[in-house]
């Protein structure tokens, strides 16, 4: 009884992982763009790092910066670091000053001067995803069974 409904709940659950990765994707392309775009530089001082262990590997460097903006005030905000530098922070007891980019209009949004537009990979993650979800529906669609009503009044 349960396996017919176990193939919809997948086709169900890619499509709205595969919804919410692209929306992701498109989210973190906008965000490149605004720092791209509207970004002052400064330089800030790491007073914190911070990471995640999954299966005995760090993962997820974060670093709390505070910074100087070019109006003068100064601010405290968290940082996504890459790999390189969160393994480099985290055996080494100096917290160096690192080049920061931040917006205008929102200083405690942050990120690390030359960070790479990952959000190419988080939309074609999203695109398989959906696209695996519609297939699976499809065929569960193809080969549901015809009604057996409305075989009898299409053939009377």
């Amino acid at each position: 009884m349960f396996a017919g409904i176990k193939g919809w709940i997948y086709a169900i659950a890619l499509l709205i992982a595969g919804g919410v990765a692209l929306a992701s994707g498109f989210q973190e392309a906008r965000e490149h763009q605004a720092f791209s775009t509207q970004g002052k530089t400064a330089r800030g001082l790491i007073t914190e790092i911070e990471w995640k262990k999954k299966r005995g590997v760090s993962r997820g460097y974060k670093g709390t910066v505070e910074f100087q903006t070019a109006e003068g005030q100064h601010v405290t905000a968290k940082v996504k670091l890459p790999r390189k530098l969160g393994e480099a922070l985290k055996n080494d007891d100096q917290l160096p000053l690192i080049e920061l980019l931040y917006l205008p209009s929102q200083p405690t949004q942050v990120v690390v001067a030359g960070s790479t537009d990952d959000s190419g990979a988080t939309k074609a993650v999203g695109a398989v995803l959906l696209l695996l979800g519609a297939l699976l529906l499809w065929r569960k669609l193809a080969k549901r069974k015809p009604d057996p009503e409305v075989q009898e009044t299409a053939t009377a």
